[in-house]
C-alpha cells in the first residue's frame, strides 16, 4: 500500500539535491514494500504512480530543470526548419482503389496532421477527412480509417491526445458528409466490413476486460449494435474479428495469455449460429492468420513446426492441414491475397521481396528491391485488388510507389521520392555484431559516402527487440538531419524481433531479455570495435519496448554511452500488468513474464530498469514521456528518472521531458517534427556538435 506523506515530506521543492553538478528536484522516497513469493521488494517511487499534489510539483520542478540543462528553443526551431526543408511541398501517401474511387493520406506544407482523401478515379476529390480542423493544437489525431468494398464508406477512428481510446465516425464518400452514427470509447479496434456495406463488425472491451466482437449497421447508434461474440465471464483472451474475402463468415481469432492463438468461424448473417472452431488452442499455434476463404476451404498462415512460416489449407470439418507454401530458409513476413495471386513477402536477413503464388501455391512472379540492401511492401486489400501497390526503399533511398499489374506482373512508377537533399550522397551497408552468447547480430548501417572509420563521427544506435517487431532495411526520414551533419545511423536487428523467424522471436522473450540488452550493447561496441566511433560520439535511442533496451543497456554499460534517447518506455517490469495498466499489460506476459511464476518474477526482478538503479556515472539521458499514454503509464519514466537522478555521480544531465495532449505514440507530422528536433538538439547540446544550421 501506497504510504499517506504530508505534502511538506513530498514537495521536492523543500529538499533540492545535487548529483553531480546537477541540483535534481527530490523526490520522496516512501518506505512502500512490495511482496512476491515471500521476497520483500522495496518501491520508493510507486506514488508517483498516481495523481496528485505531490506529483505535480516534481513534475513542474522536472520541468524547470529541463528548461535550463535541456534542449535549447532556438536549436530546437532550427532543426524543426531544416527538417521542413527536406520535405516537397506536399506528400502523398501510398493509394488504394475502391469501387470507382481511390483513397490516400496527403500533407501539405503548413498542415500538421495528414488528410484523408477520397478521389473519383481520373477524376474530382469528393471528401476529405481533415484532423486539422479538429482542434487549435493538433492534440486530436486520425489514427485509422476503413473504407468499405464498394468505397461508398469509410469508417475513421478520432483519438484525442492519441490516445488508444478511439471515437468512430462514417464518411459518406458521395456526399461528403460524416453521418450521425457515432462508435466513441472503443479500444484498438478495426472495422471489418461486410460486403454489401450495410455495416461492419468491431472489438470492444468492457470494464472487466472482455473483448467482445459487435456489429454496427450503417444509419443506426452504437447502443443498438448487435453482440456477434462474447467471451465467457473470466475470458481475457485478446479477440479479434474479422469478415472473410467471400464475406460469408466471420473470423474470430483470440490471443491467449500462454501466447497460443486460437481460430473460430461463425456465419455473418446469424449471430445465433454455433461457433465453430478451426483450430483450438491445444495446438499452441503463435501465428494464425486467415488469408482467404473458398468454398469450404481456409487459407492460412501460421508457425507452428515452420519457425519461418508457411501457408497451408484447412477444410472446415478437418483436424489437419495441407501445405499449399511450405517453409524455406526465408521467412514470411506478410501474406495477402490480389486477384487469384497469393502475393508472399519474404525476408532473408538483408533485403525483403515479394514472391506472387497461384492458388495451388506455385511461384509465379518475384519482385525485388532495387537495392541490394533494401525493402518492398506490397499492399492489396483482397482478391478484388487487381492493381495493389509496391514500395521500394532503402535505408538511404525513400521509397518509389508503383502501381503492379496482377495480370501481366507488369508495374508502373506512380510516385518519385521529392525529399529535397541528394539520395545518392548516402550508402547502406549491412554489419555484424557479435553478442555476449556468441549470436551474430546483423546491423543496418547508413552514412555519407565519404564518412571513414576515423573515430570521429557521432552515431545513433536505435533498436526496439520485441513483440516480433522486426528492423527492415527501410528509409526514416527522421534521420536525414543526423545523417545530413556527418552523422551513422544504425538500425540492429535485435532478438526479439522477427528478422530470422518464430525462433529469433522466441530467442529475445521472457528470460531472453537479457539477450536483446547485450545485442543492443554489441552493436554500440562493433561500432566502435570497427573505429566508426567512440563511446564520447555514441548515442542510444528506444522507444516503448526499445525503451526498455535502452534504460536496461545504459543500466549495464553506463561508460558505452555518451548519451541516450527514451521514449514512452517500459520500465516498471514488476508492475507492467497491474494497477490502471492492467488491461493491456496483461497480454504482455507472454513477451516479457509474468510475476505470479517465481522463476519468471526472479529474472523480471534482475532486468527491471526501474530496480536496477544503482550510483553510477551515467550518460546524459533523455526520457520523453506523453501525459496521455494510456498503454505505458507515464509513472514508468517518473520512476526511473527519479531513481537514476538520486544515483548519477557523473555531470552528465538526466532530464524528464513531459508532453502535453499527447498518448503513446504521435500522429502530428508538426509533432513529430518537433519531438525529434528537441531530441537532437539535446544531442547538439550534449555532444557538442551542430546537427544542422
Amino acid at each position: 500500500m501506497i504510504q499517506l506523506m504530508k505534502m511538506s515530506e513530498v514537495n521536492p521543492s523543500f529538499i533540492p539535491e545535487r548529483h553531480g553538478n546537477i541540483p535534481y528536484p527530490a523526490a520522496f522516497r516512501s518506505n512502500t514494500v512490495d511482496k512476491y513469493h515471500d521476497v520483500a521488494v522495496a518501491d520508493p517511487y510507486q506514488w508517483m504512480e498516481v495523481p496528485s499534489a505531490a506529483r505535480m510539483l516534481w513534475l513542474a520542478d522536472q520541468c524547470k530543470l529541463n528548461a535550463h540543462f535541456g534542449p535549447d528553443e532556438s536549436a530546437t526551431q532550427r532543426i524543426v526548419a531544416k527538417f521542413k526543408g527536406y520535405l516537397p511541398e506536399s506528400m502523398e501517401g501510398t493509394s488504394v482503389t475502391r469501387g470507382n474511387k481511390e483513397f490516400f493520406y496527403r500533407v501539405t506544407g503548413g498542415q500538421g496532421h495528414y488528410v484523408f482523401v477520397c478521389r473519383e478515379l481520373g477524376g474530382k476529390e469528393t471528401a476529405v477527412i481533415n484532423p486539422n480542423v479538429w482542434s487549435e493544437d493538433g492534440s486530436v489525431g486520425l489514427s485509422v480509417a476503413s473504407i468499405s468494398d464498394s468505397g461508398e464508406y469509410v469508417a475513421y477512428a478520432r483519438n484525442p491526445n492519441d490516445a488508444d481510446i478511439q471515437h468512430w465516425q462514417i464518411l459518406d464518400t458521395a456526399t461528403g458528409e460524416t453521418l450521425p452514427d457515432s462508435l466513441p470509447d472503443t479500444i484498438d479496434s478495426y472495422p471489418s466490413w461486410v460486403a454489401d456495406a450495410d455495416g461492419f463488425f468491431y472489438e470492444a472491451t468492457d470494464q472487466s476486460g472482455r473483448r467482445s466482437v459487435l456489429y454496427h449497421k450503417i444509419g443506426t447508434q452504437k447502443e443498438v449494435d448487435v453482440l456477434f461474440f462474447e467471451p465467457a465471464a473470466g475470458d481475457t483472451a485478446y479477440y479479434l474479428g474479422k469478415v472473410s474475402t467471400d464475406k460469408k463468415r466471420l473470423y474470430i481469432t483470440a490471443e491467449h495469455a500462454d501466447g497460443s492463438q486460437s481460430l473460430d468461424v461463425m456465419n455473418v448473417d446469424d449471430p445465433e449460429n454455433d461457433r465453430r472452431q478451426l483450430i483450438p488452442p491445444e495446438l499452441g499455434m503463435k501465428l494464425l492468420k486467415p488469408i482467404y476463404t473458398e468454398g469450404q476451404q481456409h487459407v492460412l498462415w501460421i508457425n507452428k513446426d515452420s519457425p519461418n512460416g508457411r501457408i497451408v489449407a484447412l477444410q472446415e470439418g478437418k483436424s489437419t492441414v495441407k501445405d499449399l507454401i511450405p517453409e524455406s530458409t526465408d521467412v514470411i513476413i506478410d501474406a495477402a491475397m490480389s486477384g487469384d495471386y497469393l502475393g508472399i513477402s519474404y525476408y532473408d536477413g538483408v533485403k525483403s521481396f515479394v514472391i506472387l503464388h497461384d492458388k495451388s501455391g506455385k511461384p509465379m512472379h518475384t519482385i525485388l528491391p532495387d537495392e541490394p540492401v533494401g525493402a518492398v511492401s506490397f499492399a492489396s486489400y483482397g482478391i478484388d485488388d487487381l492493381q495493389p501497390t509496391l514500395e521500394k526503399e532503402s535505408p538511404s533511398l525513400p521509397a518509389t510507389i508503383h502501381r503492379f499489374d496482377v495480370k501481366n506482373f507488369k508495374s508502373t512508377i506512380i510516385q518519385e521520392p521529392e525529399y529535397k537533399y541528394e539520395y545518392s550522397n548516402y550508402r547502406s551497408e549491412l554489419i555484424h555484431a557479435c553478442s555476449q552468447d556468441g549470436a551474430r547480430i546483423p546491423l543496418f548501417v547508413t552514412a555519407h559516402r565519404d564518412v571513414r572509420p576515423d573515430g570521429g563521427n557521432h552515431t545513433l544506435v536505435e533498436g526496439y527487440g520485441g513483440f516480433g517487431n522486426g528492423a527492415r532495411p527501410k528509409f526514416n526520414p527522421y534521420a536525414i538531419p543526423w545523417l545530413e551533419s556527418g552523422g551513422i545511423y544504425v538500425q540492429p536487428c535485435l532478438r526479439g524481433g522477427d528478422e530470422f523467424g518464430s525462433a529469433w522471436h522466441e530467442a529475445g522473450k521472457k528470460s531472453g531479455k537479457d539477450r536483446v540488452v547485450d545485442d543492443f550493447i554489441a552493436a554500440g561496441e562493433e561500432m566502435v570495435r570497427a573505429g566508426y566511433t567512440s563511446p564520447d560520439l555514441l548515442v542510444a535511442k528506444g522507444a516503448s519496448c526499445g525503451g526498455f533496451v535502452v534504460a536496461a543497456a545504459i543500466l549495464k554499460r553506463p561508460e558505452l554511452y555518451r548519451a541516450a534517447l527514451m521514449s514512452g518506455s517500459l520500465l516498471d517490469m514488476l508492475r507492467f500488468d497491474k494497477g490502471e495498466q492492467e488491461q493491456v499489460g496483461r497480454y504482455w506476459r507472454d513477451e516479457f513474464g509474468n510475476t505470479a511464476v517465481k522463476d519468471q518474477f526472479d529474472f523480471l526482478l534482475g532486468i527491471s530498469p526501474v530496480h536496477n538503479v544503482r550510483p553510477a556515472a551515467y550518460p546524459a539521458v533523455f526520457a520523453a514521456v506523453g501525459e496521455d499514454d494510456d498503454r505505458v503509464l507515464p509513472a514508468n519514466s517518473y520512476k526511473f528518472i527519479a531513481g537514476l537522478q538520486m544515483n548519477q555521480t557523473g555531470d552528465s544531465p538526466i532530464l524528464l521531458e513531459v508532453e502535453s495532449s499527447t498518448g503513446h505514440g504521435v500522429t502530428s507530422v508538426e509533432r513529430i517534427y518537433r519531438k525529434v528536433s528537441r531530441e537532437y538538439a539535446f544531442i547538439e547540446r550534449v555532444l557538442g556538435i551542430h546537427i544542422s544550421s
